[in-house]
């Protein structure tokens, strides 16, 4: 569990695609800062974090602490 601030400095970022019929869905992880997690309903048009279709949360979401783990496990 993450405490005190946020660290601001730049690092990576990734981001997780996936489609489900005709829905696209985008996850982007940051890897720096508080390791924020945005969804976008189209990661080519829509911004992370500004959802554009009803069922996409929109705003900053924080994900499991090993989330990052997870992923960077997967490459």
């Amino acid at each position: 569990m993450q405490t005190g601030g946020c660290n601001a400095n730049l690092g990576s970022r990734f981001l997780i695609s996936y489609a489900h019929e005709a829905d696209l869905t985008g996850v982007v992880i940051d890897d720096y800062g508080c390791n924020e997690v945005r969804l976008t309903d189209n990661p080519f048009t829509t911004p992370p974090g500004q959802a554009s279709q009803p069922g996409t949360v929109a705003g900053t979401l924080r994900g499991p602490d090993d989330l990052l783990d997870l992923v960077k496990a997967s490459r």
